[in-house]
């Protein structure tokens, strides 16, 4: 294991992991040791070799091989889970093990709660998980009501040392003093409704001061039908000293002092509480549902005890299939454009759940869970659920939500959200800043609002909705073929959209699937299944002279993109067209074709992103598929493990949220095109899908391999012909930043002076035999210090980046290309950049070494400017790359005439000073003329691409005079 010591297992935890009704074990599987077969007649308690004795002999003699319990102890460590050791049960074939604790100062030793097979009564064991021995067999338990027949389903450690408390099946505590083997007293729980006994599922004892302040010692009991009890321990008031059998015996059935502090009814249901825990000195308990999808932090700071929710987390009890962004772009039918530039808040963060089973309609937030909350569907519900002896508020709220649209127009003068239910005439109208329903029920003059009468016909219940532009209208198609036209602030009817003089432009017995609203007010545009688009005045609520349009197949599912008035529309052939509403013609058709591009099930959502240039469609089959709209093309192709039931874009377009058949959660995911390169130009053709795994938390490993999905990057695009500009396709920031990096510099730069480091400890490391740091004098020391110093100077190592021993490896090398040096830049980041050319030379005093460098750097600048290839980039490194050097380009003429005067006044100059004033004259030189290349090759490539330009500019000033 990383960071472990040899043959040693460092911060691991042992887990010891109970096995019920284990199937024999072939221990040369895996050879994993398996303990606890043997005689332990010399190591037992006496206790044992009573009763139980006779039990394990009789059931042992049945089945020798089969056991109904097993113990497996696991060593977890930050990297793996390994298998140490496996315990059977054999010896005791009667017990059937359920749950386990370790008892605080028992080393080694763990409590397995269960059941006895033979008996169908609490049984409770002690066991040495290094020997794989059962020490004692509790014996206090029998003793209460034995012809009960129960097991033990819980077990928590007091703070008392050597005192446990234990729960069973049929709702009872029993506290036992596992020392003495002694049962102290027992708490009973009886269920509130029904004669089917509760089931205790989790405890938790109370550790803070205020307890002991108030002279408390509360114990938390969860039980299955999701209600917590809170019991004070403290002692009886009439405390009796006799510590024989019988006195305890008779205190087990009192209660008296021992009494309820509070009882929180059904916080987790259904599926009763799974798991509790108070905080260690802290008023708090933490719970968690087994089925509720709840986890709360419940506080006890009142006078009279009682607890009440602090903070919670709530989630849908059932597979959500409606989702919706509050306040989405443009392209998802909003009227706003957002985006993270514009001054967007946390609200558009927010996502609308709805479709459960639980009836339930809530909030996420993708920002901060602490805005996540359930709409409320009416005050006083819970009390009228207990009045009316129901088990849950469930059953008063409204049907799962088929459809929800919202409008954020008016949302300041009334409800900016409007419903429709499964089976359902009714609309309802909601406020996202109330949280509630908000407004009048949409529904016709003569519909009965109570269940008790007459309910409107199932040709009346509502299949879509949408929400005009100005936020006044809701328009709610239904199974009949009739739009319905209400107000949404008074809930009054105006006209119905259906046309009695044209038959063929209305849909007269067919389901509206979907309807929508243009952006002003003007047209609205309805699709049903029998295959028609139908446009309608907004006003005169008459078809349109050219309705309808006939579709391919029966329309499910519409999507509309206000601003360009084009609507998508998912047909029962598991196709996609998109319909311009202004010209009345079908202009995409995606997935009509080879069974690659196209979906094999029924499409379960469509949505458009913010631009409008980008189409999603989620189908039954598993997968979802983006599509481009300008070319017509499957962009991309994702693969569940479960089908997709619903799909929402985000208001910058960044993440799609989808919901999946039998799963409760929702699933966000992040475009890629908005942090890496994504070319679509029409001809990428997918052959497989991409497995899209389930979000999972990251493993703490070193080594992450790259998924296989995840395509690497190939290098920028390549000029189709010769002499065209080709930019790098790198992000931007990448050449941006290097025009800026002085005024980054002076952003970090500290505010104060660096501080002085504290002195250094007395005791410092000295290791023998290591006497570097300190060296002692020698004789030859001392001689070396009495010599004068040598007329040559001493070279200075200086530090040389990787780049400039990539430019003397290619202009080593046989093809003499500097290819790998840009490819090499491109991977770098803007400071890393800045620090590779400014080391290429370091100043003046560095001229014998960096002057060739630069000759070196410039041959590669005038390379990559007469490609003509990564023209943006390779600007930005030229304007870098001069600007860190400019003092020394530009004094090149006068420090060679300087040098050669000093050379020609000292009388003793030799040849080999004079032979390196010859080079670096023909080096300055060199420079100079590349210098000079660089500048003509820099310019033909700028007057090309700024006459490209000016050309392109002219054009369409042209053409904007026309329009």
């Amino acid at each position: 294991m990383t960071g472990e010591k040899a043959d040693k297992k460092e911060n691991a935890a042992l887990i010891a992991v109970v096995l019920s009704k284990g199937k024999p074990y072939d221990e040369t599987l895996d050879g994993v040791p398996v303990v606890g077969e043997e005689d332990y007649s010399d190591d037992s308690d006496s206790d044992n070799s009573d009763s139980d004795s006779d039990a394990h002999s009789e059931d042992g003699g049945k089945d020798k091989n089969h056991c109904r319990g097993e113990v497996v102890l696991l060593v977890a460590s930050r990297t793996s889970l390994t298998i140490h050791k496996r315990i059977k049960l054999n010896k005791f074939a009667s017990f059937c093990p359920r749950v386990a604790i370790h008892p605080p100062t028992y080393v080694n030793k763990i409590i397995l709660g269960g059941s006895c097979a033979k008996k169908s009564r609490d049984a409770m064991v002690l066991l040495n998980v290094r020997t794989g021995k059962i020490i004692h067999t509790f014996k206090c338990l029998e003793k209460y009501c034995p012809t009960i027949k129960s097991e033990i389903t819980s077990l928590e450690a007091s703070p008392a040392i050597d005192t446990i408390a234990t729960g069973n099946s049929k709702g009872v505590v029993h506290l036992v003093n596992i020392r003495y083997d002694k049962l102290l007293f027992s708490l009973k729980h009886e269920p509130k409704s029904g004669k089917k006994a509760v089931r205790i599922t989790s405890m938790s004892f109370r550790t803070d001061g205020s307890a002991l302040k108030y002279g408390i010692a509360p114990l938390a009991v969860g039980r299955s039908d999701g209600t917590i009890t809170v019991w004070d321990l403290s002692p009886p008031d009439e405390d009796d000293d006799d510590d024989d059998d019988d006195g305890i015996n008779s205190r087990a059935d009192k209660i008296v002092g021992r009494t309820i502090l509070c009882e929180m009814e059904r916080v987790h249901y259904p599926g009763g509480v799974c798991k509790l825990q108070y905080m260690p000195q802290e008023p708090l308990l933490i719970s968690t549902g087994t089925r509720s999808n709840s986890l709360l932090m419940h506080i006890f700071d009142s006078p009279d005890h009682s607890g009440r929710i602090l903070r919670q987390r709530r989630g849908h009890t059932a597979p959500p299939k409606c989702i919706r962004y509050l306040h989405p772009g443009a392209g998802a039918g909003g009227g706003v454009l957002a985006n993270m530039g514009d001054g967007t808040d946390a609200r558009a963060c927010q996502i609308l759940s709805g479709g459960s089973a639980d009836r339930t309609l809530r909030k996420f937030s993708t920002v901060r869970s602490v805005l996540d909350k359930e709409f409320s569907q009416g005050k006083g519900l819970e009390k009228k659920a207990k009045e009316l002896g129901m088990l849950s508020k469930a059953q008063l709220l409204l049907p799962p939500v088929t459809a929800m649209t919202t409008s954020e127009m008016r949302s300041r003068d009334w409800g900016d959200m409007v419903s429709i239910h499964q089976n359902h005439a009714f609309a309802y109208v909601w406020s996202s800043k109330n949280g509630a329903q908000s407004g009048p029920v949409l529904r016709q003059d003569g519909w009965n609002v109570s269940v008790m009468k007459k309910q409107p016909p199932n040709s009346a219940h509502a299949t879509s909705i949408t929400i005009s532009t100005c936020g006044n209208y809701a328009l709610v198609g239904t199974k009949g073929g009739v739009i319905y036209k209400y107000n949404i602030q008074s809930g009054m009817t105006r006209e119905e959209l259906r046309s009695a003089k044209l038959t063929l432009a209305c849909h007269n017995g067919y389901a509206v699937t979907g309807v929508a609203v243009d952006n002003v007010n003007r047209t609205v545009i309805s699709v049903g299944a029998d295959a028609k688009l139908i446009l309608w005045s907004f006003l005169t609520h008459a078809p349109h002279k050219n309705s309808p349009s006939m579709l391919p197949a029966p329309a499910t599912k519409l999507c509309h993109v206000k601003d360009s008035d084009l609507a998508a529309i998912a047909l029962d052939d598991y196709s996609t067209v998109l319909f311009d509403c202004s010209t009345l013609t079908i202009v995409r058709r995606f997935g009509f074709g080879s069974k690659s591009c196209r979906h094999t099930g029924p499409i379960s959502d469509l949505g458009f992103s913010p631009d409008g240039r980008t189409l999603y469609s989620s189908s039954l089959d598993g997968t979802i598929r983006v599509w481009d709209v300008p070319t017509n093309s499957c962009v991309d192709w994702l693969c569940f493990d479960t089908p997709p039931s619903s799909l929402t874009v985000s208001p910058t377009g960044e993440f799609l949220a989808t919901t999946h058949t039998g799963k409760l959660g929702i699933s966000l995911w992040s475009d890629r095109s908005f942090y890496q390169t994504v070319h679509v130009d029409g001809t990428l053709t997918l052959s497989e899908p991409s497995r899209m795994d389930d979000p999972a938390p990251i493993a703490e490993v070193e080594n992450i391999e790259k998924e296989d999905h995840e395509e690497e990057f190939k290098g920028p695009a390549k000029a189709r012909e010769e002499g065209l500009i080709t930019l790098s396709g790198l992000p931007p920031g990448h050449w941006k930043n290097l025009f800026h990096l002085e005024l980054v510099k002076q952003r970090n730069k500290p505010k104060e002076a660096p501080k002085k480091p504290p002195s250094a400890p007395f005791f410092l490391q000295w290791r023998p035999g290591d006497q570097s740091n300190n060296p002692e004098p020698t004789a030859l020391n001392e001689s070396k210090k009495d010599d004068k110093p040598s007329s040559k100077r001493q070279k200075v190592s200086i530090y040389r980046s990787q780049l400039a021993s990539l430019l003397e490896e290619c202009s080593k090398s046989y093809e003499n290309s500097f290819l790998p040096v840009t490819e090499y830049v491109g991977t770098l980041g803007p400071s890393a950049i800045d620090v590779s050319l400014s080391t290429l030379c370091n100043g003046m005093h560095d001229l014998e070494e960096g002057l060739s460098l630069l000759i070196l750097a410039s041959r590669w600048l005038i390379e990559a400017c007469q490609s003509r290839e990564r023209f943006d980039a390779i600007n930005a490194y030229l304007h870098r790359f001069l600007y860190l050097h400019a003092n020394i380009l530009s004094g090149i003429d006068e420090i060679s005439s300087n040098r050669k005067e000093n050379i020609e006044d000292s009388a003793s100059a030799t040849e080999d000073v004079a032979e390196q004033v010859l080079r670096e004259n023909q080096q300055r030189n060199e420079l100079g003329l590349c210098i000079a290349q660089l500048k003509k090759a820099q310019r033909g490539g700028a007057e090309l691409l700024q006459e490209e330009m000016q050309n392109t500019l002219c054009l369409l000033r042209h053409f904007s005079r026309m329009v």
